[in-house]
């Protein structure tokens, strides 16, 4: 034993590699109206925003509904490949069925963890 003079070297380990997904946090919101929309509802108006900007080939990129909430936020997970194409198609749509309509990208991370806490909504009670 050498004691207190004894050193420890910790190997650090920073991966560089690309993400092979980002989370989006969104909301579809009707102009005037409070409309219910499910999963598949969701996922179907994500679809044809990626064909009506992007066409059939657009369309064919994964998007997953992770969790849509009762208030109508929902969890969307893209490849990294599709992401910009899908921000692009959600920021460019504006009306389904006849009735105009908006997503609202609150959130954007490359990590599902960093997407559970939102810094801007901490309610931090006051130190006594």
């Amino acid at each position: 034993m050498t004691g207190d003079s004894e050193k420890h070297s910790y190997l650090r380990q920073v991966d560089k590699s690309p993400a092979p997904y980002f989370y989006i946090k969104t909301s579809l919101e009707y102009e005037g109206r409070g409309l219910e929309t499910d999963s598949l509802q969701l996922k179907h108006v994500i679809m044809q925003s990626m064909t009506e900007v992007f066409g059939q080939v657009g369309a064919s990129d994964t998007v997953d509904v992770l969790k849509l909430s009762a208030s109508g936020e929902a969890l969307l997970r893209v490849p990294s490949r599709s992401f910009v194409k899908l921000w692009g198609a959600l920021t460019l749509f504006g009306k389904y069925n006849g009735l105009p309509c908006v997503f609202r990208v609150q959130q954007v991370s490359s990590s599902l963890m960093s997407l559970s806490c939102n810094s801007r909504t901490w309610d931090i009670p006051a130190m006594s």
